[in-house]
């Protein structure tokens, strides 16, 4: 205020690609399908990626200022799905490092020290929630991390990938950002200078059974690697994948009972489960109702290991029970239809439902099935349905005697 005093107002903006404005103006043009990188507090410009414009835009709310990036080309394969702050499902995944110690010039007084062993260690200090000056992560949908400079709006080069953690089959380690239950990237640096150092990457499979740790170098270069393991036994431990279903007192208990109940899923389910194994988002495979992708048919649809056929065999050998079950309720349903004189078109059908639809189809015929009481039939002796004209065993008519009303009656007067 002209006095020096301060007051605060609330205003509303408008933002498109050519600019910012107060009131509504066409001139400003408008994002569509818009990847944005918000900051929780403070002046900062907001950086944002629109898919459809391909490209990266700079919006200055302070300077009233929107600054466009060049263009990716349409050969260039990237495609931005995540800027800066990139996580998914942070309520699963979170991620946080200590600061390391790095000995520094013992001339140097002003770095804190470490005490060690009885020893005072000078180290560097560390920012864990380092926020970059000049450099912002990218995310494509393809798993790849980049780097983006915050000045020119341009790639400065690769910062490293999701890892992919390991499963109960071998699963293809290029994972996309829908293949994961959740995800965590940090990126590193010095409080001295803010230089980016690197970054960590966290992954949690699609099950949500095992976590992947990667740490990459400031060139994009992988310099360590960790899953979730049980130490002991070969090969440095046994894998939380297996020791899931397999390793605690109660897990074999808890997976056959998890077995068992996926084979009450009709195995026209379970065999899409397994084709369809990878096409859907990892959370979409918990809140499913028909197509099970965490199953284990789903789990071995997503088995890189071995030929084609090998992988689909051990497959239908995963929902065998399912299927068994599926032909002896079938075996019941055409004894049934045939007694109830259902023709041979009719039986085929029911025959081939409940096969592949298991409990359900079975369920579905005795709901819809004709609800009549069977009488004897007086020339083959079997069950005969009395709202048929012949009977369906034996083909004689049914004669059902005439009745002829009595001539008189009985009034009460």
């Amino acid at each position: 205020m002209p006095d020096g005093t301060l007051i605060k107002r609330k205003i509303q903006l408008y933002v498109g690609p050519e600019g910012v404005s107060e009131i509504p103006d066409n001139k400003l043009g408008r994002f569509t399908s818009v990847v944005a990188h918000l900051f929780e507090s403070g002046p900062i410009p907001l950086i944002l990626y629109d898919k459809n414009l391909r490209c990266f835009f700079t919006i200055n709310l302070m300077e009233r200022k929107v600054t466009k990036g060049p263009q990716l080309s349409e050969d260039d394969p990237r495609r931005p799905i995540d800027i800066g702050t990139l996580s998914k499902n942070p309520d699963i995944l979170d991620l946080c490092w200590m600061p390391p110690n790095i000995k520094t010039s013992q001339n140097n007084p002003a770095k804190t020290l470490y005490r060690s062993s009885g020893f005072n260690i000078p180290i560097r200090e560390t920012d864990p929630d380092y926020r970059p000056d000049k450099y912002l992560l990218v995310l494509d949908e393809s798993g790849r991390i980049d780097l983006l400079d915050k000045e020119t709006l341009e790639f400065a080069g690769p910062a490293g990938r999701l890892p992919a953690p390991e499963t109960l089959f071998p699963s293809d380690t290029n994972i996309t950002t829908d293949d994961l239950l959740a995800y965590r990237v940090l990126p590193m640096a010095l409080k001295e200078d803010h230089k980016y150092r690197g970054l960590f990457a966290a992954t949690v499979s699609r099950e949500g059974t095992a976590l992947a740790l990667d740490v990459f170098d400031e060139k994009g270069n992988c310099i360590d690697s960790e899953i979730t393991r049980i130490r002991g036994g070969r090969r440095g431990g046994t894998p939380s994948s297996r020791i899931v279903l397999f390793g605690f007192p109660w897990a074999p208990a808890m997976t056959i009972g998890k077995f068992l109940l996926e084979n009450l899923q009709p195995p026209i389910f379970s065999v899409a489960s397994y084709f369809t194994a990878s096409s859907f988002e990892a959370g979409s495979g918990h809140r499913a109702l028909f197509l099970l992708h965490n199953s284990f048919i789903a789990m071995k649809g997503r088995d890189v290991s071995g030929n084609i056929a090998e992988r689909f065999l051990i497959a239908i050998l995963l929902i065998l029970p399912s299927i068994i079950l599926g032909i002896l309720l079938a075996v019941r349903i055409v004894r049934d239809a045939n007694v109830f004189g259902f023709s041979k078109n009719i039986r085929v059908f029911w025959m081939i439902a409940t096969v592949a639809f298991g409990l359900a189809g079975y369920i579905t015929y005795r709901l819809t099935r004709p609800k009549v009481t069977l009488v004897t039939c007086a020339n083959c002796g079997k069950p005969r349905r009395p709202d048929m004209d012949k009977c369906h065993r034996c083909g004689s008519k049914w004669d059902v005697p005439e009745l002829i009303p009595p001539a008189w009656r009985v009034l009460d007067r």
